[in-house]
């Protein structure tokens, strides 16, 4: 039971950030159906295997790790051949989501690089809310009229957003400061805005990130309090940021 549960990542805003990528997937497809469910264990056993892949590479840098590497390796390889089969029979019934997948390759690699040149650690978490992110994606294209460049957008729309929200925990976990959200927001606002004119970004993406630029606000003005905060208190207050995201795209699609 023990090893089960080390199997398990335990980063828990991870799995507040799939579910609701693929709760928003839903929401653009207006339908859940056995390929919508098959995508979201897809992505929950790709999830997965991140936890014996930095297994694999601790044991590595460790002598005399024979055992517990082998095992990693096990499970990282079942983990990744479940995923990519779950997959593989998707695409035979919606080939669109092929467009996905050279992305989730490339954001795949760039996430082993960060963890193995040990990286900062709001930098891996910015790799892996992009590679979740696009479980949205996976399950709006299997739609029958599904486009792939709407699919890049919410992909787009949903890696911002919670690139703000790692951005700002990094803030109470002092990973990143606050003149680093500020540059974010300065820059990623006015380029949504000019985007959303041109109608390259949707209503839905502008209103959420406008919540999490709020967001940054009240937590600039309340910094002290906000820097005592427990991880607890700020793992409940991410969690209805991301209810609301979800409830944004199913109100305003």
């Amino acid at each position: 039971m023990a090893a089960v549960k080390r199997l398990f990542p335990r980063e828990h805003g991870a799995y507040a950030v799939l579910v609701a990528s693929w709760c928003c997937g839903v929401a653009l497809a207006r339908d859940i159906t056995i390929g919508s469910i098959a995508a979201l264990f897809a992505g929950l056993a790709l999830f997965i295997a991140q936890e014996p892949m930095k297994a694999m590479l601790r044991a590595s840098r460790t002598k005399g790790a024979g055992t517990s590497a082998q095992t990693a390796i096990r499970q990282f390889a079942l983990l990744v051949t479940l995923g990519v089969l779950l997959l593989s029979v998707l695409a035979i019934g919606s080939p669109r989501i092929l467009a996905t997948l050279p992305l989730a390759a490339l954001i795949g690699y760039v996430n082993f690089f960060l963890y193995r040149r040990r990286a900062p650690l709001v930098l891996q978490s910015i790799a892996g809310f992009g590679l979740l992110s696009l479980l949205a994606p996976l399950v709006y294209l299997q739609h029958p009229e599904a486009s792939v460049w709407k699919g890049a957008q919410i992909w787009i729309e949903l890696a911002l957003f919670f690139t703000a929200a790692a951005l700002t925990v990094g803030v109470r976990l002092k990973a990143s400061s606050r003149a680093y959200c500020l540059r974010y927001y300065a820059i990623s606002l006015p380029l949504v805005a000019i985007a959303f004119a041109l109608g390259c970004y949707s209503f839905a993406g502008m209103l959420a990130l406008s919540l999490s630029a709020g967001r940054f606000i009240w937590i600039s003005t309340n910094l002290s309090a906000y820097l005592n905060f427990s991880l607890k208190r700020i793992g409940i207050h991410e969690t209805i940021v991301t209810v609301a995201l979800v409830v944004i795209y199913f109100l305003i699609p």
